[in-house]
């Protein structure tokens, strides 16, 4: 799993991939929504897009929006889970 995760992330090093970004958010959270363990990894990398050190500042925008985004994304998810797994233990 930790492959997959690196090798989507490899992706927003180009500006010239820019058209699949979206989808590759989207891939990134489905992957957590599938194996929750994946956070650390995903975290890891998220670290790297919000510090990037990228020269063109087109690319750093473009990292910070995306590692916000996907922030909001697994915040939601994480918050969905939580809630299922409290019903789930209210109804035991």
């Amino acid at each position: 799993m930790e492959e997959k995760v690196t090798k989507i992330f490899t992706y927003f090093e180009d500006l010239k991939h820019e058209n699949i970004f979206t989808l590759c958010v989207g891939q990134l959270v489905e992957l957590y929504d599938q194996c929750p363990q994946c956070l650390r990894i995903i975290m890891y990398h998220l670290r790297k897009l919000f510090f990037s050190t990228s020269k063109d500042s087109r690319l750093k925008l473009k990292h910070r929006q995306l590692a916000a985004s996907l922030v909001g994304k697994l915040a939601q998810l994480y918050t969905r889970n939580l809630d299922q797994f409290a019903h789930e233990d209210a109804t035991i």
